[in-house]
C-alpha cells in the first residue's frame, strides 16, 4: 500500500524522470 502511494507520488514529482526512465524508476521502487 505504501508503495503504491510512494510510486504515484514520484510518477508525478519526478515526471520527466520517469518519462525518460520508468523501467529504473519502478526497479528501484520495487
Amino acid at each position: 500500500r505504501a508503495m503504491l502511494k510512494k510510486l504515484k507520488v514520484y510518477k508525478g514529482s519526478a515526471h520527466p524522470h520517469a518519462a525518460q526512465k520508468p523501467e529504473i524508476l519502478q526497479y528501484k521502487e520495487f
